[in-house]
């Protein structure tokens, strides 16, 4: 959360200077941490989450006023690090993409994700979830939204899971140098999409979608999709 001005929760609590949620115990028991922190100090802050609020009117607040409280992000993200009405204008270009008709269409395409990822495991005794189906799943199925290889989708886990880990170490290079893949493989994504008019799909209409009547640039949809 990022206020404009200093934290206060509605509750009138005083701001924890102390709070880690890298914590080893806070991430073995994240649940009992958040708990124990919404009844001695509703509001905390930190050096890596910056302001964090644990009550349900506090977030709800905080979610509803974006006058005291600005989702506006220092790198590019459309549309969730940006404010009214930027927001509105780059949110509604973008859900004609995410309309139920849409998506009944790509759910078959999801399904027999999972089927093929669930057929090699019917037959053992134990399987590591996270790791051999809803990892695979999840990328397999964004590539196959965003009309993407599926084949790349270790590639894309790859990028997901370095962010993470460099974001977790405040590792600016490491988290620069993903981001500049990334930026790398989607860029050529968009030109071929640019050059050749005969493709209709996901990537293509990002490549000629435009905004208050222009067109987006490769870094925006960049920092949309990333």
């Amino acid at each position: 959360m990022r206020e404009r001005g200093d934290a206060a929760s509605t509750t009138g609590a005083v701001a924890d200077r102390t709070w880690n949620p890298q914590e080893p115990g806070v991430l073995l028991d994240q649940r009992s941490a958040y708990d124990e922190l919404r009844g001695r100090c509703p509001v905390a802050r930190s050096d890596v989450m910056g302001w964090s609020v644990f009550h349900h009117a506090d977030v709800t607040a905080v979610a509803a006023d974006p006058v005291a409280f600005s989702s506006a992000t220092r790198r590019l993200a459309i549309p969730n690090g940006m404010d009214p009405p930027e927001h509105t204008a780059y949110r509604g270009a973008l859900e004609p993409m995410f309309t139920g008709d849409r998506l009944a269409v790509f759910e078959s395409r999801s399904r027999g994700i999972a089927r093929a990822l669930l057929a090699v495991m019917v037959d053992r005794d134990r399987i590591e979830a996270i790791g051999e189906f809803v990892d695979p799943f999840a990328h397999q199925a964004l590539c196959a939204f965003m009309s993407w290889p599926v084949e790349d989708w270790n590639r894309i886990s790859g990028w997901t899971h370095g962010n993470l880990e460099a974001a977790f170490r405040s590792d600016r290079e490491a988290g620069a140098r993903l981001a500049a893949e990334f930026a790398g493989y989607v860029t050529e994504i968009l030109r071929v999409r640019r050059a050749d008019a005969g493709t209709n799909d996901l990537m293509s209409e990002l490549a000629h979608l435009t905004v208050h009547g222009r067109s987006l640039t490769d870094e925006q949809i960049v920092g949309l999709l990333r």
